[in-house]
């Protein structure tokens, strides 16, 4: 008897909150790892014309691992550059969160809105329109969308005279429209369409059909079955809609010019071993691995603790 209960016990503090965690370091760990050898190939594979003793893979080795010493000891790169590394590093990670954010505070009422005329649009025109719309914008990959985007609004400029929007740089004006537009419109898209699977799922289930046959329709019965059927999966499908969002925010604040961690980790020398752009693109790329992990492994402790089948589990 108490076998039977220390077995799923000892299972469930694995696969809880500790295993998470440990999922997370050890993904961020190997995350480091590989994207710091992925820019510091140059130095074993390619010949840079440098000094033999800046080339081979003893070179490579002796550069990841001084970039993992230096980063154990607080430091990024030379140590008297490191600090105004850090400066760096926060300061796009400052950035990086601010068009994250607000790009969600705009994706979610766009996406609900759109996902609620997907849903309940009856004409075929008006339904495929809306479909057709999604399905461009979800095929069409981030930097498509923003290189179009730009040129779009430059050509309107200088034609016209009028800006309506800034096409590069930082600034929480003007400069948000572009960047801000494109990674919410990617997000909103996502958002609908699950919405509107989770909304067909949920409508064709039995007790749906006999709460219309109770005489209950429309928002009323949108609101009391509808809704609450919808709060779970609501949980799975933010989560999908942030990774699209921070999938794209790298390509896209590289291309804008928007000054964070999608720059700093794109815009290095890589054949400048000496380069204090080195150890900073391979910090802000690990602070986005780690960011993307932690926003999955949050995601899924919500879906554990609000799916009663999943709670459950934990003995």
């Amino acid at each position: 008897m108490n076998q039977r209960h220390t077995t799923p016990a000892g299972r469930s503090a694995l696969g809880g909150p500790l295993g998470a965690i440990l999922a997370l370091l050890l993904t961020a760990a190997l995350s480091a790892l590989i994207v710091a050898m992925i820019i510091f190939a140059p130095f074993a594979f390619i010949d840079t014309g440098r000094n033999a003793a800046t080339r081979g893979l003893a070179a490579y080795a002796r550069s990841i691992g001084g970039y993992f010493a230096g980063l154990a000891q607080g430091q990024l790169g030379d140590a008297r550059r490191s600090a105004a590394a850090w400066r760096s590093l926060i300061e796009a990670a400052r950035r990086t969160a601010e068009l994250l954010g607000i790009s969600m505070a705009l994706a979610i009422p766009l996406g609900a809105g759109w996902g609620a005329l997907l849903a309940t649009a009856r004409r075929p025109i008006a339904r495929a329109l809306l479909f057709g719309l999604n399905t461009i914008v979800m095929a069409l990959p981030s930097f498509a969308v923003m290189l179009l985007a730009i040129e779009a609004f430059a050509t309107l400029t200088l034609r016209t005279g009028y800006q309506i929007t800034l096409v590069h740089g930082y600034g929480l004006d003007r400069h948000l429209i572009l960047p801000c537009g494109v990674l919410a419109l990617r997000g909103s898209a996502y958002l609908a369409r699950a919405l509107e699977i989770a909304q067909a799922d949920v409508l064709a289930q039995d007790w749906i059909r006999a709460a219309r046959a109770r005489g209950l329709g429309g928002l009323a019965l949108w609101w009391r079955h509808v809704l609450p059927a919808l709060r779970l999966p609501l949980l799975g499908i933010l989560l999908g809609m942030l990774r699209v969002m921070v999938g794209g925010i790298i390509i896209v604040d590289y291309i804008y010019g928007w000054g964070g961690l999608g720059q700093r980790m794109l815009n290095f020398r890589p054949f400048e071993l000496a380069s204090a752009d080195i150890p900073l693109a391979i910090s802000a790329a690990l602070v986005l691995v780690v960011l993307f992990v932690a926003v999955d492994t949050l995601g899924q402790l919500a879906l554990r603790y609000a799916d009663p089948r999943l709670r459950d589990l934990k003995g």
